[in-house]
């Protein structure tokens, strides 16, 4: 049974934080929905939500089609479910005590 990096075994809907191999450098937040069982490389698919600031855009985007419009703190935001890959030892399950 894979584990996270602290030991902790690794199951289907865990929250988690890491480093994926697409957004390795800055790390995501997400959910585990797969776990490949057979592997210790690319091991796991996380699902994540990406924040794209639209004030900070040069373009204007017409098709919002994939995402969530929001509009707080006076900011134009758009919300972007995403999934990326990787291994989980690179993620620490996220607990609230």
């Amino acid at each position: 049974m894979p584990h996270y990096k602290d030991g902790t075994l690794a199951k289907v809907g865990d929250l988690v934080k890491g480093k994926s191999y697409n957004e390795g450098a800055s790390g995501i937040v997400g959910t585990v929905i797969q776990i490949r069982q057979d592997t210790d490389t690319c091991n796991c698919v996380v699902a994540y939500t990406d924040v794209l600031d639209l004030d900070k855009l040069d373009t204007v985007w017409t098709n919002f089609s994939t995402g969530q419009m929001w509009n707080g703190s006076h900011k134009r935001m758009f919300l972007i479910p995403k999934v990326d890959y990787g291994e989980l030892r690179a993620f620490e399950k996220v607990t609230f005590e």
